[in-house]
């Protein structure tokens, strides 16, 4: 259920984030142009969450294959993805670029809140915080290399971790999960290579930004009003920066602990905000948080798009650790040609989806492709035709 009311979360803010103007009260549709929203549709940040989620099996996170697989393929179904993120996929179709030295330019600036909206299976997963830190910084650097997005993707990480296992000091945790990761960056092999391609010093810029977080995190029983918060943490200046929008997530969690409902449909109604990541990043605080799921949360959860799915994977990592994936690197190549080819002629390849399998083609929306996978997620693919 928790990955199904982050694409809650997800599908309330993303036609307010895409110009909807109108009033947030549950589901909406928009349509802008040659792109359409219909109610309960999710963005990518839904689409990475997933992403993650198929990357663990045997209980473990597998970066190599969310970076070699997941992420180059993504690119053609993406729903409102943030430039970082591509950015970092487009260089991973490239088999010379390893996960732990994807340094694409603008790397070491990328610190959008694209890393953090995507850690909530990483939660699932784990039990202790040492586990989680390390895949946290392991999913994370595979496509920012800014230390604001690395202090976000801990903070939410901790935040879920401790809504799960009743941690009183948020505080404390966070503090923790910082310190876990500098050891980490310092003395892990991997981590060591990583930090040796980068042109600043990441440990000291992750110190700087650490008592940039506590400075707002120390204010923020001070304010009760979310549009003042917003302001305060800089929300509205650079919307979907990682610190921010974290903040503004944790936030919406501490201020409407008792309606989680009211709380999101809060987050996702501030324009000028990342309404679609801070309402999925606060619905995972909530989903951690509550141990039975309110009626009208489980009714929202059961009407978002591929809730059946979204479900069945969730439950596949928790019991089962996830299931082991096939797909080779350069599979991943040869159909992404396959498939850019096929798009030009408004089509789609005849060979299985290296992720998906075989897709079933539903029908067109203006100029995407709707298919839907075997196991039953929805994607669209945008034709190249003129």
């Amino acid at each position: 259920m928790i990955m199904e009311l982050i694409a809650v979360g997800d599908a309330f803010g993303f036609p307010v984030e895409c110009g909807y103007s109108g009033k947030i009260d549950g589901f909406v549709s928009f349509e802008v142009g040659d792109f359409s929203i219909k109610a309960g549709e999710y963005s990518d940040d839904t689409q990475l969450t997933l992403s993650i989620a198929r990357s663990i099996w045997e209980g473990k996170f597998h970066p190599e294959y969310f970076a070699y697989i997941e992420l180059p393929l993504w690119i053609y179904y993406q729903r409102g993805a943030g430039k970082s993120t591509l950015r970092a996929a487009f260089n991973l179709i490239s088999p010379r670029i390893q996960w732990y030295s994807n340094y694409y330019p603008g790397y070491e600036d990328a610190g959008g809140d694209g890393a953090a909206m995507r850690i909530s299976p990483l939660v699932l997963i784990h039990r202790d915080l040492e586990g989680l830190v390390k895949d946290v910084v392991r999913s994370t650097i595979i496509t920012h290399g800014n230390p604001i997005a690395l202090v976000g993707s801990l903070a939410l990480a901790t935040a879920q971790f401790s809504s799960r296992e009743e941690i009183k000091d948020l505080k404390r945790a966070i503090s923790d999960a910082f310190d876990i990761a500098k050891d980490f960056i310092e003395e892990d092999e991997i981590m060591k290579s990583w930090k040796r391609g980068l042109k600043e010093d990441y440990v000291d810029g992750f110190v700087e930004n650490e008592m940039v977080f506590f400075g707002f995190f120390e204010k923020m029983k001070d304010f009760q009003d979310y549009s003042s918060w917003c302001k305060h943490v800089g929300e509205y200046k650079n919307p979907g920066m990682a610190m921010s929008s974290v903040l503004c997530a944790i936030f919406i969690f501490e201020k409407f602990k008792d309606n989680p409902f009211e709380g999101l449909l809060r987050a996702a109604s501030e324009k000028g905000t990342d309404t679609d990541t801070i309402a999925s990043m606060a619905a995972g605080i909530f989903g951690f948080y509550l141990k039975e799921m309110l009626e009208e949360l489980k009714n929202l959860a059961d009407q978002v798009q591929d809730a059946e799915y979204i479900a069945s994977l969730e439950k596949d990592i928790t019991e089962r650790g996830g299931r082991p994936r096939e797909a080779k690197r350069e599979d991943v190549r040869r159909y992404a040609a396959e498939l850019e080819g096929a798009l030009k002629d408004g089509r789609l390849p005849e060979a299985p989806h290296p992720v998906f399998g075989r897709l079933e083609i539903k029908g067109r929306v203006h100029r995407y492709i709707l298919t839907e996978s075997e196991e039953g997620q929805t994607l669209f693919f945008k034709t190249l035709t003129r």
